[in-house]
């Protein structure tokens, strides 16, 4: 039995300039992508989404 996982991705813009992340993990590590995470089991989606992108916004660089 497969199990599936629901993701979410969104949009920031920033000075009018689109925000992307540069992955780190396989598939696609070194590649742009939007910032977002999977959704929990119960969870929103926009509240998954506020999550996930607060989490980006505010990792160290």
């Amino acid at each position: 039995m497969s199990h599936l996982k629901l993701a979410v991705d969104g949009i920031i813009l920033y000075r009018e300039r689109l925000v992307a992340i540069k992955r780190v993990n396989y598939p696609f590590k070194g590649e742009y992508a939007l910032p977002g995470g999977f959704v929990e089991y119960g969870e929103k989606t926009e509240d998954a989404l506020k999550g996930c992108q607060s989490w980006h916004l505010t990792m160290e660089r």
